[in-house]
């Protein structure tokens, strides 16, 4: 009989266990929340701070790059010109493998794409290669914004379509090109190297963690290229067993008064002897304003 009630009282414990203690641990949750408040971005309160404001080494980043002197960029007639005039740092004998003059054109050329007024303007500056085909991750990521954030009920069919819109509604028809308000020519540069890894190429996050070594102390934001362009850089490694990358790191400064960098990696097509572009990325501690359209 004893035998018989102490494995029932433990049977009961077991229950009381099983049961009990995760319901009192859900309450101690809830009540914790309750306490504690996330305040991850999608529940920020007017009394959180930005990391600038709290993170010394992020204030001091953003205090450096405003320091320097900054000239006109939007709407003025030398910007070739000046992005012909940045250095070129030249890493595992490359430089006798880079066009100078091609690379700085195509430079010219992503960066008149940020400026343009006009989706016809715009793609005019990325239409380039020997084939171009639009990117079907990039045009995927870009209807769900449409979607989500532009309250489109109904996607076109056409990924040209989809990317058209996705560039109207962010940039507002080319109203937002004036963002990109004044340029630091001499704090911005270029870095040519060789490679034979495709990652950089392949996956936006490794290309925007193989910049924290340029970007120290503040946030990296990547973006992949919204066009595959042919040769591919799978192509070029084929053909000449190693690539030849670029660089470009551009400090610019908005209409806002907000300084960082804008970083656009390319890669030498030697079949056709032009420039591609892969990712573009903005190097930036606080807010931004919005994302570019690359």
């Amino acid at each position: 009989m004893l035998l018989a009630i102490s494995t029932f009282m433990k049977k009961r414990t077991t229950i009381v266990t099983l049961f009990v203690l995760p319901l009192l641990l859900l309450c101690g949750l809830i009540v914790y929340r309750v306490t504690h408040p996330w305040t991850g971005s999608a529940e920020r309160t007017p009394n959180d701070q930005l990391a600038t404001t709290t993170n010394p080494n992020y204030r001091k980043q953003q205090e450096d790059w405003l320091t320097n002197q900054f000239d006109p960029l939007f709407g003025t007639a030398d910007i070739a010109d000046k992005i012909r005039d940045l250095p070129i740092r030249f890493t595992d004998s490359v430089q006798a493998e880079v066009d100078s003059a091609e690379l700085y054109a195509a430079i010219n050329r992503v960066v008149q794409s940020l400026f343009a007024k006009t989706f016809d303007e715009y793609f005019s500056q990325r239409a380039v290669g020997e084939s171009l085909l639009f990117d079907e991750n990039s045009v995927t990521g870009q209807g769900q914004v449409l979607q989500r954030f532009h309250k489109v009920k109904e996607l076109p069919s056409d990924p040209m379509a989809v990317h058209k819109l996705y560039w109207s509604k962010t940039t507002e028809d080319g109203k937002r090109a004036t963002l990109w308000n004044s340029a630091s020519w001499k704090a911005s540069w270029i870095e040519c190297r060789k490679t034979t890894k495709l990652d950089i190429f392949n996956s936006t996050q490794a290309f925007s963690e193989s910049l924290m070594p340029s970007v120290p102390n503040c946030s990296i934001v990547g973006y992949a290229s919204s066009f595959q362009y042919g040769p591919s850089p799978k192509d070029v490694l084929s053909k000449d067993r190693h690539i030849v990358t670029a660089l470009a790191y551009m400090l610019v400064k908005t209409s806002e008064g907000k300084a960082y960098p804008l970083m656009v990696q390319l890669y030498w097509a030697s079949s056709i002897r032009i420039w591609l572009p892969t990712h573009l990325a903005v190097g930036y501690v606080g807010n931004r304003q919005f994302d570019p359209v690359f």
